[in-house]
């Protein structure tokens, strides 16, 4: 497990985003010392995620001029190694 890295915080029984801009400043004061610093924020759209949480992130990098997007009928997911492991890719045109 030598390139596995563990990150800890608190946890609450009372979410709020009070509490999801906390552990936002604690995860970045753990990384900061990094010469790669994390690159991707995920979340899903709970309400908990307001402003104050983004206004934590650093800033973002320069924009996409363009997005690209793929229909769901253009994915392929292939089941390998026993169902573990799944990969996606395009279909070809």
């Amino acid at each position: 497990m030598a390139t596995r890295e563990r990150i800890v915080s608190s946890s609450t029984a009372h979410l709020n985003s009070a509490w999801a801009a906390e552990q936002t400043e604690e995860f970045l004061e753990q990384t900061s010392f990094r010469n790669e610093k994390p690159a991707i924020v995920i979340h899903d759209r709970d309400t908990k995620f307001t402003q104050e949480f983004i206004d934590k992130l650093p800033p973002l990098g320069p924009m996409l001029e363009e997005v690209i997007t793929v229909e769901r009928d253009e994915i392929v997911v292939r089941s390998c190694v026993g169902g573990l492991v799944r990969s996606f890719e395009r279909q070809a045109a």
